[in-house]
């Protein structure tokens, strides 16, 4: 299951994860939190899907289907924070939690009062956390500019509750991309991949949260599944897919066919 909001130009939230549930041979189901109106360029506008519509999806989905895993993403408000939390506690499954602040284009996606919800309540039933270097900075207090920032940012994160943090460092000024791993019992490791050109590819955060969420679906522990996760980013990152004249989407599928 994925609880995020929906990107009209399919390149993230909703559609990217389902398209990367599909890719990972699961089926996914969503609970949608906000439409956007969103290009490869901007976001002109953003609705807040109406609190009691979002509690039906979250109740109708629960009775009927059985969840393996489940993912939460563009959250939008503490009321939604609070009733997703109410939610899917109850569901005995690993929950992997990307903290969504802004777009990559800059608009907000979550209102700056619900820092604080989403910290205090999803963190700590988290089995991993997922923030890039803007949302790792803005949840730790710590600037990062270099390698031992961002594990002390992790190591604060961990503080917090999750079971495990994975701090994406594409943003790093760093020749290779390196994404760095802590989990709470002191194990880290850091990924390294190989920057394909400078041009950052839309929805790349949300498709690596929904790769490790499906794999933990498909029964790899956390640290496999976060491995599996990072390859599959890896191997599908250098397929550009010429839509829109902006920021390029992944590409889920590249390879599979």
């Amino acid at each position: 299951m994925t609880i995020a909001g929906s990107d009209s130009s399919a390149g993230a939230g909703i559609q990217a994860d389902l398209k990367t549930f599909a890719a990972h041979k699961v089926y996914g189901v969503c609970v949608i939190t906000a439409i956007t109106s969103q290009t490869t360029t901007k976001i002109s506008d953003i609705f807040k899907i109406p609190i009691e519509i979002i509690e039906n999806q979250l109740d109708t989905l629960l009775e009927d289907v059985s969840v393996d895993a489940i993912k939460t993403g563009m959250l939008v408000s503490s009321q939604i924070i609070e009733l997703v939390v109410n939610k899917i506690n109850a569901v005995n499954v690993p929950i992997v939690v990307d903290p969504i602040i802004k777009a990559g284009t800059g608009r907000s996606l979550l209102e700056k009062s619900a820092m604080d919800t989403l910290e205090s309540l999803l963190f700590p039933i988290a089995e991993i956390i997922t923030p890039n270097i803007f949302e790792a900075e803005s949840f730790s207090g710590i600037t990062i500019k270099s390698e031992a920032e961002v594990m002390k940012a992790a190591e604060k994160l961990i503080k917090k509750g999750a079971q495990a943090v994975l701090i994406k460092g594409g943003d790093l000024d760093s020749k290779d991309i390196m994404d760095f791993l802590l989990l709470r019992d002191g194990t880290n490791q850091i990924f390294t991949k190989t920057r394909v050109s400078n041009q950052e590819r839309h929805g790349s955060g949300c498709v690596l949260s929904a790769a490790i969420t499906a794999n933990l679906a498909n029964n790899y522990d956390l640290l496999e599944s976060v491995e599996r996760a990072e390859k599959y980013v890896e191997k599908i990152y250098p397929d550009v897919l010429e839509v829109g004249r902006g920021t390029p989407p992944m590409n889920p599928f590249y390879g599979l066919f």
